[in-house]
């Protein structure tokens, strides 16, 4: 009896169900481990200095945002318009969740950063970019997708915003371009 019960115990491990959900679990409690600490120690540079590429380049922590919805517009093939997207931003550590084009619910972990922002009136916007990984896809997107459980993405961002806490943000990354609705706080 206790041999059956082991047997059963590890057929439940070894189920499709509980090895999906080991990789966003992981994800999840990479970005919670990410989050807790400051991505960016430096201070801003001064005005009127010049901070040398390598610093521009890495730019600053994105602010705090919640991700509501994404839709796309597929460069090199067709795919879905609504992806019911869902993520949050904290302290430049992103984690968010949406469903990919072969309708396969995928999770990314990402660090977002800007390069440039500034203020129009009451509206801001910024340029900059997301960096990470990103699990859900199978080989029909990369090769090496189907080999490996997460694929590395870099994103170019574009935002902007209402008095810095409402509005939409567009990115591109490899064959699609998205666009959606953010909060911050």
């Amino acid at each position: 009896m206790a041999e059956r019960r082991l047997c059963d115990q590890r057929r439940i491990v070894r189920s499709a169900a509980v090895r999906a959900a080991r990789w966003p679990l992981a994800l999840v409690a990479a970005w919670l481990l990410c989050a807790g600490t400051p991505v960016s120690a430096e201070p801003a540079p001064e005005p009127g200095t010049n901070p040398g590429l390598l610093r521009r380049v890495w730019g600053t922590a994105n602010p705090s945002t919640v991700y509501l919805g994404m839709w796309t517009r597929h460069i090199t093939h067709g795919g879905i318009d609504n992806n019911h997207a869902y993520g949050v931003a904290l302290r430049g550590v992103f984690a968010g969740t949406f469903v990919n084009s072969y309708h396969t619910r995928s999770y990314a972990v990402a660090l977002e950063r800007r390069v440039a922002h500034g203020d129009l009136g009451g509206a801001e916007y910024g340029v900059g970019y997301r960096v990470g990984a990103i699990q859900g896809y199978d080989r029909r997107l990369l090769p090496i997708a189907g080999k490996v459980p997460v694929v590395p993405f870099v994103s170019i961002l574009g935002e902007a915003t209402w008095k810095g806490r409402v509005g939409v943000q567009a990115a591109f990354c490899v064959k699609v371009v998205t666009w959606g609705a953010v909060l911050r706080f």
